[in-house]
């Protein structure tokens, strides 16, 4: 049986941009079916029943993306692991990236480079995970690289980094990526 895949998201960029890393790490294209709390607060209140919703949709395996923005990312899993109640679902990962998402998209430099058209490689300073507010520090480094001629906006280019980023580099660099990635390469064959 082929693997559908139900993600439960923040935000349409977190979907959009989780949904390109997998098809990369597994090297072939998927199909989603999301829901998204445009905020994590109705993401909480919602997960339950969304992973219902999904499952009853006919997907077999579920990701729920939370940010831990600046929260200690267990507490953010427990959190949303008590949200998620008694899950149907026996294959799924509630995948919270330290501080954002976007801080895996800071990895890679030359991947950042290039998905933006930038003249010179964007300085990132520090480990990705260690940066507060990793979407307002990837805009100011795209700003400064481009010398204010690029205008870094999250929903329209997280998903260009994320087809550029190099994954060895998100895996290198972000330890909250391991643990993502082993999940993908262990119930999604390719």
């Amino acid at each position: 049986m082929p693997t559908s895949i139900g993600i439960i998201a923040e935000d349409d960029s977190d979907v959009v941009s989780i949904k390109i890393l997998i098809e990369r790490i597994i090297n072939k294209k998927i199909g989603v079916k999301p829901y998204v709390g445009k905020g994590s607060g109705k993401l909480i209140r919602k997960c339950n029943s969304w992973a219902k919703l999904l499952y009853k949709q006919g997907c077999n395996l579920l990701i729920i993306i939370h940010d831990s923005d600046s929260n200690p990312p267990q507490l953010i899993h427990d959190k949303v692991l008590t949200a998620l109640g008694s899950c149907l679902f026996s294959r799924y990962f509630i995948c919270v990236p330290v501080q954002e998402l976007e801080a895996w998209l800071l990895s890679d430099a030359s991947g950042i480079m290039n998905a933006m058209n930038l003249q010179k490689l964007p300085k990132i300073d520090g480990e990705p995970e260690n940066i507060n507010s990793p979407k307002e520090y990837l805009g100011s480094i795209i700003e400064k690289a481009s010398e204010k001629r690029r205008l870094y906006i999250n929903t329209k280019h997280n998903q260009l980094i994320a087809q550029h980023v190099s994954i060895a580099s998100i895996q290198k660099k972000c330890p909250a990526f391991t643990p993502f990635i082993r999940f993908i390469k262990t119930n999604i064959k390719n």
